[in-house]
């Protein structure tokens, strides 16, 4: 008995029917696109409080100004808005005005708006 054919009906049933039942259908998107994914996003954001502002931008500043940058510790958070982290560094008296960091931070997803350093 030849076991081509009915070996051949058998694969491409399989590969018409698609997935067993239970199993997810994965969708493979054409070169160039990105397909949208879903993900968790917490309510309050992924920079919920100051404190995880502050070390978000120290982490950016880091690599940019060099460790110099911790001279301007304490590092001040606040909102201006709902939206929008604003982190910047203390006023010391020692300090000149043009070394002060700055940093915009966006609530919902942590992108970085706006990075600089000196006068405002």
């Amino acid at each position: 008995m030849n076991w081509s054919f009915p070996f051949l009906c058998l694969v491409s049933f399989l590969l018409v029917a698609g997935p067993v039942a239970g199993q997810s259908k994965r969708i493979k998107a054409p070169a160039g696109i990105a397909l949208p994914r879903q993900g968790i996003v917490p309510a309050a954001g992924f920079v919920p409080d100051s404190a995880t502002a502050v070390k978000i931008a120290e982490a950016v500043w880091l690599p940019l100004f060099g460790p110099g940058i911790a001279r301007n510790r304490p590092f001040k958070a606040y909102q201006p808005n709902a939206a929008v982290w604003v982190v910047s560094g203390s006023m010391a008296d020692s300090l000149p005005f043009d070394d002060r960091p700055y940093i915009e931070i966006r609530r919902k997803d942590g992108q970085i708006i706006f990075v600089r350093r000196g006068k405002m």
